[in-house]
């Protein structure tokens, strides 16, 4: 479980965007391109591609649907409480050290969309532009498993 505003540090330090957590395929940073933003729901971001060839690799994934989910690489720190006969590891703080495009992600609402920077990312985060590209993302997806399953 991680608790709301875990990741606020991460905005503090530099992280990197990584393609499938490959440390080889480092794509930017936060030096270059990676904007953070944490609050008491999550953590999101928004990246520049810049006119490379892991940049146009990256961006071409996104664009044909083929890497959709996002997952983070941090260091963290926790506290283990017994819930419901489970223990369960409770994430109170998180440093991000990099975020990478993945094809699906261990947490599912953990996604990537194009999208054009018309706002700072953080009024994106409270206007509900991020809940429509997350219908985007479901819908999406639900039409990648019909087909994978219609062939």
């Amino acid at each position: 479980m991680i608790l709301p505003g875990a990741f606020s540090a991460a905005q503090k330090r530099r992280a990197e965007f990584w393609i499938a957590h490959d440390p080889s395929r480092v794509v930017g940073s936060t030096d270059n391109g990676l904007e953070l933003h944490s609050d008491e729901r999550g953590l999101a971001f928004r990246f520049r591609f810049p006119n490379t060839a892991l940049g146009n690799e990256a961006k071409r994934l996104v664009a044909d649907k083929e890497y959709m989910g996002m997952s983070v690489g941090c260091e963290f720190q926790y506290r283990t409480e017994t819930i419901c006969d489970e223990s369960v590891h409770i994430i109170h703080t998180a440093y991000l050290e990099q975020i990478s495009l993945v094809k699906a992600g261990a947490i599912e609402k953990a996604f990537a969309v194009l999208a054009k920077p018309d706002r700072p990312l953080s009024e994106n985060c409270h206007t509900g532009s991020l809940a429509s590209d997350w219908a985007y993302v479901q819908f999406m997806r639900a039409c990648q498993k019909t087909m994978a399953a219609v062939r």
